[in-house]
């Protein structure tokens, strides 16, 4: 596969008996070896991301590329790839959305932890997250960035063994003029180019992920058709649409393809979207659009409530619940 001057081939293997995938990756040398960030975040994200069983460099400099390898443990099918089996099956939406918030709990857990490690994802899509037995894991590191504010343990260790120095990768992402990540997932800063990508747009990027997973199941989104919320023509078509759908919160949600869910599951975007998208009451969607680089920080009292919401949501199901809907009632779910 070929992407952003990144080429990659994945294989399905095993080692020492277990499902295990082998990557080969030709990467330009200004990026991070993915093997090196996984290496730093082993400790800090262990359960939460896939486990390594071996790795190393092949082709250190080769015109201005590396070839590197390897062996990670397969865990399992991505939330895409769940949303299209479960709808192909008639799948019940409460099972499904209990899938999505566990997946969001996970994913929102891991990324905080990495950015203390240093380390910033950059390509959170419903690619990039898998799901075996319950448990969720945040994978395909290599667009990570090394995050220049944070004292990273261990980083010369790293350096040496993946031949890289973390001064000069810094400078040539700098230089770049690539917008990473893939553009149906991410935040609006960062369609609009903004150099200063943080902790808040990755959160962003994990809302669209269950946004799109559960327009998927319900059949609102599909290979023909997209929600407006989710329309593309180039990087900034989209952030001027997706900052108009989150300025109301009374229909945010319709504009991104979901129609009917849980009312569990309501609760749980909702206060996701209040602890992105509202600071003291104001919505400041319109002002990420203005300001491609202004700083963000959570709001803190709705990122209390969304965790809440989400380690307890099996318990709230039967406070909250109501009955299911047949297939033809949700959106256009076939």
């Amino acid at each position: 596969m070929l992407e952003r001057n990144v080429e990659y081939s994945l294989f399905r293997t095993t080692y020492e008996g277990k499902d295990a995938v082998l990557k080969l990756a030709w990467m330009p040398n200004a990026f991070l070896p993915e093997g090196a960030a996984y290496q730093l975040l082993k400790n800090k994200c262990k359960d939460l991301i896939p486990e390594v069983y071996a790795s190393g460099v092949i082709e250190q400099d080769r015109f201005g590329y590396r070839l590197d390898f390897m062996v990670i443990e397969h865990c399992g099918e991505t939330i895409g790839e769940l949303a299209h089996k479960h709808r192909l099956a008639y799948g019940n939406p409460e099972e499904f959305e209990v899938i999505v918030c566990s997946a969001i709990r996970q994913t929102s857990a891991c990324i905080p932890k990495a950015y203390s490690a240093g380390v910033l994802h950059r390509d959170i899509s419903i690619g990039n997250i898998v799901i075996k037995n319950g448990k969720t894991k945040v994978i395909d590191w290599g667009f990570a960035k090394l995050l220049d504010n944070v004292e990273i343990v261990g980083i010369s260790d790293v350096e040496e063994a993946w031949h890289f120095s973390r001064v000069e990768i810094s400078f040539k992402q700098a230089m770049s003029s690539f917008i990473l990540g893939t553009s149906l997932f991410m935040s609006i800063q960062s369609l609009l180019g903004t150099m200063s990508r943080g902790l808040m747009g990755e959160i962003e990027s994990v809302f669209y992920v269950a946004l799109y997973s559960l327009g998927v199941f319900y059949g609102t989104i599909d290979n023909y058709s997209l929600p407006y919320g989710f329309q593309y023509i180039d990087t900034e078509t989209p952030a001027v649409a997706r900052s108009g759908c989150l300025m109301y919160d009374n229909t945010y949600l319709e504009h991104f393809g979901i129609f009917h869910c849980q009312e569990a599951t309501t609760a749980v975007l909702n206060s996701m979207y209040k602890f992105l998208f509202y600071k003291k009451d104001k919505n400041i969607a319109g002002m990420l659009l203005e300001d491609k680089d202004r700083e963000r920080h959570a709001n803190i009292d709705f990122a209390r409530v969304l965790w809440m919401l989400i380690c307890f949501y099996k318990m709230l199901l039967p406070i909250l619940h109501h009955q299911p809907r047949r297939p033809e009632e949700n959106g256009r779910r076939q």
